[in-house]
């Protein structure tokens, strides 16, 4: 919870999150601790995209170039002359033409007229010339823009007869390519009466053969081979001519077609029949070898929503792509696409992919669709029906404040469990109009934002819904370095594989790109972080590399070579946790990234058989993770090690069924709780928007376990500005029900003072941090009032913990106290300085990104959750003036906890400097208990940042930890949870821990004659512990009727721990202890005899 509250002010700060025209508005932050929720504050003023109006009615005129522009001579990327392509009109050669249009001439380096080389004119339309950029980074395929082709005559020289764009008119592309030459590129503009005619100039190169080979590896003639140039994606629109390049060739006796040369990344295909080779994309050199393997149709119907009203033409795509094994395969792209049928497209058939069709384009909300691999020769048929959505204006800034030209940002969502996304760039101003994405997904958005030269930027989270006239969403990247290197397989070159990069500062930011067709496993990928980094390497059919880290400097290139790390066939089982039954079609994913936080995948997904059974590849001697999931349970993460041993055991794994989840509302005044509503905010744990019934009860059925964060709205207040936001933690086996106080608990009253001299600002918020009587973590959000003054009744806690900001994300004030009969009255503000905490490592250095958890053991509400900022520094608002304590933890450095603090102080340094590792082994039954956690205790409360998972061998480690005393918590379903200290220094072994199953146990008491006596008292001890199970019924750990038998003679107990027990009865003198045994899984029945009088 926490560390979303301080992620969303932190980054909100520094991206300067909204402008807004208008009224002055605030909406107020809502934070949830250790999601890592970020949300939008709202700083409005009076500034909107220079010259355009910030609106959501029209996505954008066409900005057409001016006609005297010329642009200068360019080398396409991808851009070779469509030769025989269908749609491509033929005009005769310049000699037989009287009055060209265009004319020219194509000549060599020495400034020779080259006869024969082929030109194409490409007439850039409307659509084209939209400043929205309609293609992605690496889409291709064929285009119907204007397009004409001639040949030129003995000295080089070409003209087309007449202009080809018919209405459209302005932009043009010219591109001469011949066999032994490379190919040109030019942009100009028409008419232009004064601009000089164009001289394509063409240095020679060797053409790029391309091999066509049949299933059984023979040489395939009369294939149809065509190739296509890609959209570079690396920012303006003028360097994006190779997506217009289309040209294609039939292979001769020997199987091979010939192409002229180009520099940068090429995509051929080829065909023959029902026959289709998977697209080749790549960087070609000699040659390029394809291979035809059996096909599929894909067909269907496009149903589209009316926009005449926006006087928006736009454009619609349609891409398919494959993904397995983690990397995304582009398979086909129709451009111009409008409603009515589409099809068929012969796609290649590819075992174990996933196919998704891709509807999509202003100003539409995207569709996705996606089936599993057809059979061979047999037809998918798909009913595409679009819905027209809403915009945002999105603004990149470099860190001087400017607009950055070449910027892209991907808004992102989820809906019906399906990952949505739309990706636009900026216009020539640097404003982004994102469209489309639907409103009733606007509150709960990611962003990603690219840049060139930029580091790439997730921001989750965000709340889109506002009116799309009123505001715009801001953004500053910083500038990025740049990773070159190689990816090897035992030490052999990799062609097809990506790259991920992850700041250790901040997780958020990652760059990640694929690569296709490397020969020499060469890579560049930009976009990355300066400072400490992971890089990780993956190819869709092997292990991934082992992470390591490297130090990035901001604008220099860093070398590395990633070399992907063999692996072996591990077995295993997967069953119900709670009956041992096996799990048929469970389904097995092997993640890519081990400690990163990136969720990306590697090899086909692997289903369970009818006896639960498994057997997966690439397991490595280092750290692998599984993502294991099925129908009707939750999913479980389990890491496995040491996968190269000889007597490495097979891996169990066991999932927990999914179980409903029921919140009651208590305390509202009128008894009516029909108006209020839950959001969730967990994007990993989603739950449904629901409402709660007029009597306070809201039940979602199959909730599986996890963190989970809540949003309580209602007559409160406006939605997200008056909300109580609660999280929690959901073992398998944890209660269901929550309690969730709206009123007549504990009354608050909250005085703000501002500094002498200054007024109280127009909207002051506040976060009042509690724990529930059920020991939930929540935080009530509200507004002053025109006095600085707050009130509620729903905090049915002991104590709180308040925060008062404004709008500029200013914490004015903070401070707590603990309620006196059920009344608490705070007065905060006035002249009062922040406590300057400063976080060092080892050598002194300040330490940036250092979450950073303050414990008082004073108080029973939740601490403050800050992080360190650059200079590894945070400001402490409202500490009182006694020694309170600090958990910290960071990504590289590890963990520290409960280091002091002396708050009588204006500031302190705390050194952050592990040097030993604790390691668990954890086992029940004597076998490994995978299904274990454990945390560590920080002044008696729970470290949730500490929380670590059993892997397959039952280990649980924390590898960077400071020498000292641990308490430890280790828990798992269906066991008894053990709390316990342990001494860690530089050399400790690994723990044994035993984790006891739970058994239920039913006495009936009886006398020596054989009959029941009721209202006997007995006194249970476990015999391991020592404990009575008194204190285990008063902490709620076990449930029971009580300790005196009822009517009956009897007593029960759930939920004990399986072992010995001693039975007591302290009402009869001298009566002896009896020994009794819980069996785990069962209920135990027992007689006890007792004399009686």
């Amino acid at each position: 919870m926490q560390a979303g509250s301080r992620r969303k002010a932190g980054s909100l700060q520094e991206a300067r999150m909204i402008r807004t025209r208008g009224r002055s508005l605030f909406v107020l932050a809502v934070a949830l601790v250790v999601l890592g929720i970020v949300w939008l504050w709202y700083d409005r003023g009076e500034r909107s995209p220079e010259g355009r109006l910030a609106h959501g009615g029209d996505p954008g005129h066409a900005e057409v170039a001016s006609s005297s522009r010329t642009d200068g001579e360019v080398r396409s990327r991808e851009s070779t002359a469509p030769v025989d392509v269908e749609g491509i009109e033929r005009q005769p050669a310049r000699s037989a033409v009287e009055d060209a249009s265009v004319r020219g001439w194509v000549v060599d380096e020495k400034g020779n007229g080259i006869e024969g080389a082929t030109v194409t004119l490409v007439v850039l339309t409307e659509r084209d010339l939209q400043w929205e950029p309609s293609w992605r980074e690496g889409e291709w395929g064929p285009l119907d823009s204007p397009r004409v082709q001639v040949e030129t005559d003995h000295d080089g020289g070409f003209g087309f007869a007449h202009w080809p764009g018919a209405e459209e008119g302005g932009r043009y592309l010219l591109s001469a390519a011949k066999i032994g030459f490379e190919r040109t590129t030019k942009a100009s503009s028409y008419p232009d009466p004064e601009a000089p005619a164009p001289r394509l100039v063409l240095a020679p190169a060797p053409p790029v053969i391309v091999s066509v080979l049949a299933q059984d590896g023979s040489a395939t003639p009369d294939a149809l081979v065509e190739a296509y140039g890609l959209d570079p994606g690396e920012g303006g629109q003028n360097e994006a001519w190779g997506r217009y390049v289309h040209e294609s060739e039939v292979t001769d006796a020997a199987g091979e077609a010939r192409f002229p040369r180009m520099d940068g990344e090429r995509v051929f295909q080829a065909s023959l029949g029902e026959e289709v080779s998977l697209p080749w994309r790549g960087e070609p050199r000699e040659r390029v070898t394809l291979r035809l393997r059996d096909s599929f149709e894909l067909s269907g119907t496009i149903r589209l929503p009316d926009w005449s009203d926006l006087n928006y033409e736009g454009e619609r795509r349609l891409r398919v792509t494959a993904v397995q094994g983690g990397m995304e395969r582009s398979l086909a792209t129709l451009r111009h696409i409008e409603a009515g049928p589409f099809g068929p497209l012969r796609l290649p058939r590819i075992e174990d992919a996933q196919y998704w069709v891709h509807l999509e384009g202003s100003p539409i909300i995207p569709v996705r669709e996606s089936f599993l691999t057809p059979d061979a020769g047999s037809s998918v048929h798909l009913e595409l029906e679009a819905e027209r959505g809403r915009p945002v204006w999105i603004i990149a800034t470099n860190q001087e404040g400017q607009n950055i030209l070449h910027s892209r940002a991907t808004v992102k969502w989820s809906e019906d469990g399906v990952e949505h996304s739309v990706t636009r760039g900026a216009d020539p101003q640097g404003y982004i109009q994102v469209w489309s994405y639907p409103q009733e997904v606007a509150e709960e958005m990611n962003i990603r934002l690219e840049a060139p030269g930029y580091v790439s930027r997730e921001i989750p989270h965000l709340d889109l819904s506002f009116p799309p006239d009123s505001q715009s969403a801001e953004f500053r990247l910083e500038r990025a370095g740049v990773v070159r290197g190689r990816c090897l397989d035992r030490g052999q070159p990799v062609e097809d594989f990506t790259v991920l990069s992850v700041s250790q500062k901040d997780r958020w930011v990652s760059a990640k790109q694929q690569f296709w067709g490397r020969a020499d496993g060469s890579f560049v990928l930009n976009g990355v972080a300066p400072g400490s980094v992971v890089l990780i390497a993956s190819t869709p059919t092997s292990p991934p590399s082992d992470p390591i880290t490297v130090n990035v400097r901001e604008g220099e290139e860093t070398e590395v070579e990633l070399e992907l790390t063999p692996g072996t066939k591990r077995r295993g089982v997967v069953v119900d946790g709670s009956t041992g039954a096996p799990i048929a079609g469970a389904r097995i994913r092997r993640v890519t990234t081990y400690e990163l936080n990136a969720n990306d995948w590697w090899g086909p997904e692997i289903t369970t058989d009818a006896d639960g059974a498994f057997e997966v590849g690439g397991m490595k001697e280092s750290p692998s993770r599984l993502h294991v999931t099925a129908t009707g349970y939750s999913s479980a993460v389990v890491d496995v090690s040491n996968s190269l041993a000889p007597d490495a055991l097979p891996i169990h794994v066991e999932l927990f069924p999914l179980r409903p989840l029921e919140v009651t509302l208590t305390g509202w005044p009128s008894g009516d709780y029909s108006t209020f509503f839950i959001r969730s905010l967990n994007p990993k744990n989603p739950l449904p928007m629901a409402s709660f019934d007029p009597g306070g009860h809201l039940r979602y059925e199959g909730v599986g376990a996890g963190y989970y964060g809540l949003e309580l709205n209602g007559p409160m207040g406006p939605p997200r500005e008056e909300c109580i936001i609660f999280s929690f933690d959901l073992e398998a086996d944890s209660s269901r029900n929550l309690t969730i106080p709206v009123g007549g608990a504990n009354r608050l009253t909250v005085h703000y003072e501002p500094p002498s001299g200054e007024p109280l600002p127009e909207r002051v918020g506040l976060e009042i941090k509690y724990f529930t009587a059920q020991g939930i973590s929540a935080s009530r959000w509200g507004y002053l009032d025109a006095t600085g003054t707050f009130t509620t009744d729903c905090i049915d806690g002991p104590s709180v913990w308040v925060r008062v900001m404004t709008g500029d994300l200013q914490i004015r004030a903070a401070g707590g106290g603990r309620f006196e009969h059920g009344e608490l009255t705070l007065r905060l503000g006035g002249d009062t300085r922040p406590f300057h905490l400063e976080i060092v490592d080892a050598e002194g250095a300040p330490v940036p990104g250092v979450d950073v958890q303050l414990r008082d053991p004073a108080s029973e509400a939740p601490g403050q959750r800050l992080s360190t900022d650059a200079n590894g520094v945070v400001e402490i608002h409202g500490l009182p003036k006694r020694t309170v304590y600090a958990d910290l933890f960071h990504k590289p450095l590890g963990i520290r906890v409960a280091a002091p603090i002396d708050a009588t102080k204006g500031e302190g340094r705390i050194t952050l400097a592990p040097n030993a590792a604790l390691h668990l082994d954890v086992r029940s039954n004597e076998r490994p208990l995978l299904s274990a956690s454990a945390l560590l205790l920080s002044r008696g409360e729970e470290s949730l940042t500490s929380k670590r998972q059993a892997d397959a061998e039952g280990r649980i480690s924390w590898p960077h930890v400071t020498t000292g005393d641990y308490l430890v918590r280790v828990r798992a379903p269906k066991h008894w949870t053990e709390d316990f200290r342990v001494r860690v220094d530089e050399s400790s072994p690994p723990t044994a821990v035993t984790l006891r199953r739970l058994g239920d146990l039913r006495l009936r008491v009886v006398s020596e004659e054989g009959f029941a006596v009721p209202g006997m008292g007995i006194a249970l001890t476990d015999r391991i512990s020592g404990t009575e199970v008194l204190h285990w019924i008063e902490d709620r750990r076990v449930h029971a009727g009580g300790l005196t038998s009822d009517s009956a003679g009897e007593l029960w107990f759930e939920g004990l721990p399986e072992g010995s027990y001693d039975v007591r009865f302290p009402g009869v003198a001298g009566a002896p202890v009896q020994t009794i045994r819980v069996e785990a899984e069962t209920t135990t029945e027992a007689e006890l005899q007792v004399r009686t009088e």
